[in-house]
């Protein structure tokens, strides 16, 4: 009896070891953020379908092959150029038709009546790109690269919230003189001198209507301490109002007038750089600073995707260097040299910047023609 129970309870351990619960595995290693398995963030997928999304408007655009830009800043040989170095980073033909920009919106109004769609985009003075939208003619140009960039911009080139107007150079405006006909120590050194009868039959504006930088100095009157009389009075001392801006410069380079109140190195360098006599000024009552001439995507533009990659472009570092070089002018990008001739930058001691609101104010002062009634309807 002794013996059996001996045999019977290493059997019993047995059992109890095979029925006890198995030893737990132990734990996966854990997932860090940098390994493979982890989701990738939302500002990443959000990146990788933008950059998709883009990729895709390039292709549309090669598939376009083309793109008709209608200018005002972009005739002859600037033009040329810009064409050139797009249609090598593209492979797409660029071709303008170029005018005012007064006269360009004008036409585009009455092809939109028409329905027919020639533009795809418009490249004048803001001014007149801000009356283009608030007539229905521009578009949206939606999410551009380029806008994201940080850290480039010497003045951020979206002009409205909505996105349809873009500038491609900043105005520094301030007058000019001829040379020749104005020696060192006899300029005027304010605005205010030249409504005395010194400088009576010597001054020339482009018409407001067609140009805008005579109106910059009207909706900045305030902070020059200018008034609606001042205008009058400027045009009462024999002042010639120009065509256009082409112009005003023109009469000043060959010493029709000696001195243009308002103008800017942005319209004025190309022609120095060439040699014409002439030289910017410095008033005591500030400068003006302005984006000044830019681009827009037109409605219903027959290649929507070239229109917005050349938006793209034109505001990218590549692009503002062709701009800059083929115009002499000041680019909106601080990482792109100023193509500004000595002769038409001034060192100011007082700069007044123009804002969003100052812009659109310039634009309805063209459109209802005011400075052209304070001017008596020249």
């Amino acid at each position: 009896m002794r013996k059996s129970a001996w045999f019977i309870l290493p059997v019993l351990m047995l059992a109890l070891v095979a029925c006890a619960p198995a030893a737990a595995p132990p734990p996966p290693p854990a997932v860090t953020p940098s390994s493979p398995a982890a989701s990738p963030s939302p500002e990443a997928v959000r990146s990788t379908a933008q950059d998709d999304a883009w990729a895709r408007t390039v292709a549309a655009a090669k598939r376009e092959g083309r793109l008709t830009m209608y200018t005002f800043n972009l005739p002859g040989d600037p033009g040329q150029k810009v064409a050139r170095a797009f249609e090598d980073a593209y492979g797409i033909r660029l071709e303008f038709v170029t005018g005012l920009g007064s006269q360009l919106l004008e036409r585009l109004k009455s092809e939109k009546a028409a329905k027919k769609d020639i533009a795809d985009t418009f490249d004048t003075a803001v001014s007149i790109l801000i009356q283009a939208k608030a007539a229905g003619l521009t578009e949206a140009a939606g999410n551009l690269p380029v806008l994201a960039e940080s850290n480039v911009w010497y003045s951020f080139p979206r002009v409205d919230v909505e996105g349809h107007v873009f500038a491609w150079s900043v105005s520094l405006s301030t007058p000019f003189i001829n040379s020749k006909l104005i020696k060192p120590g006899e300029e005027p050194r304010t605005f205010k001198e030249l409504i005395e009868p010194k400088w009576k039959g010597k001054a020339v504006v482009a018409a407001p209507a067609t140009t805008p930088n005579i109106i910059y100095l009207y909706v900045k009157r305030s902070q020059l301490g200018l008034d609606d009389n001042w205008f009058r009075r400027l045009a009462a001392n024999d002042l010639k109002i120009a065509p256009s801006i082409r112009d005003s410069i023109q009469i000043v380079s060959i010493g029709e007038r000696a001195i243009a109140p308002e103008l800017s190195a942005t319209v004025f360098g190309d022609t120095i750089s060439k040699g014409a006599p002439v030289r910017a000024l410095y008033m005591e009552e500030g400068l003006v600073s302005s984006l000044s001439s830019g681009i827009s995507i037109v409605k219903n533009a027959p290649h929507p995707n070239a229109a917005r990659l050349f938006a793209n472009w034109v505001l990218s570092n590549p692009g503002q260097r062709v701009y800059g070089e083929a115009k002499s002018l000041i680019p909106v990008r601080s990482d792109v040299p100023q193509f500004v001739p000595q002769d038409a930058v001034v060192k100011p001691k007082k700069v007044i910047d123009m804002d969003l609101s100052d812009q659109l104010e310039t634009a309805r002062v063209q459109r209802e023609r005011e400075l052209d009634k304070l001017f008596g309807g020249q």
